[in-house]
């Protein structure tokens, strides 16, 4: 394998440019999640800027984190049952937080005629902004560079938080999209569906600000596709946020990548 432990190399956090640093200096910023799969690097050999999940020490790593694995013990047969590992602390609290979330949100609905669901449909919108920074916090290196708290505060915005939606929804959608595609992952945020949940939102937000009572009432009748359509979307998001969350997480091979376990490679 070639040694890269003479050469210098440098990574980027948003618009700044840190290094140089020593191959196991880079290798441990990786190993404390101060740089991720998507953050670009370069060193000296290489043509241009590359993500660091595509760099031959990466690489390198990962196929001597396989040889060194301890075998995992054979798989149950069928005559010994089927049985799902078990979730982790973050899976179920994922689920949790999914699960509460549609369930106030069909209390709510279920009790808009008499506008006491509107309550209900509140307490739902915590538990949907808890996992949307959640997603967010999952795809760190995105195009947007707004902090997850921040770009979950800003949709509570008065007027703002209409038109902001569009790229804490839509546009992160598309970058969750392109973050699960690089890891390797076939789960799809539907951004199409994010889009018509915004434009929707809008629709609701325009209808309950103006004082009058049909408009009122028109807006609640909006909320019902808005708040089915956001049950949809965000068990997507969910979903899309557990995938990031397993790549980053020992796979049932036993091997190590995820949990940032990757030695740095030993000097020639």
């Amino acid at each position: 394998m070639e040694s890269h432990t003479s050469k210098k190399w440098f990574y980027r956090r948003g618009n700044q440019q840190f290094g140089p640093v020593d191959e196991p200096d880079i290798v441990a910023l990786f190993e404390k999640r101060e740089i991720g799969f998507q953050t670009w690097v370069w060193c000296e050999g290489m043509e241009n800027w590359s993500y660091w999940c595509d760099t031959p020490l990466y690489h390198a790593l990962r196929e001597r984190s396989r040889e060194q694995r301890v075998a995992p013990p054979p798989f149950p047969t069928a005559s010994m049952g089927e049985s799902k590992p078990p979730l982790t602390e973050f899976e179920t609290k994922m689920n949790n937080l999914y699960f509460h979330f549609w369930l106030w949100t069909i209390i709510g609905l279920a009790l808009l005629v008499v506008l006491v669901g509107i309550a209900a449909l509140l307490v739902a919108m915590v538990f949907q902004l808890m996992i949307l920074y959640q997603a967010w916090k999952s795809v760190p290196e995105n195009k947007i560079k707004v902090p997850p708290i921040l770009a979950v505060l800003l949709t509570l915005v008065p007027y703002f938080g209409e038109i902001w939606m569009f790229w804490a929804y839509y546009v992160f959608a598309q970058e969750m999209n392109d973050a699960l595609a690089k890891n390797g992952s076939n789960h799809v945020v539907d951004d199409t569906w994010a889009m018509i949940y915004c434009v929707l939102s809008v629709i609701i937000s325009v209808f309950v600000s103006i004082p009058a009572t049909p408009t009122f009432a028109l807006g609640l009748v909006v909320t019902v596709p808005q708040c089915i359509l956001g049950i949809y979307l965000l068990k997507s998001f969910k979903e899309g946020t557990l995938e990031m969350y397993r790549k980053s997480s020992p796979t049932e091979s036993g091997e190590q990548l995820g949990s940032w376990t990757l030695q740095p490679a030993s000097s020639p």
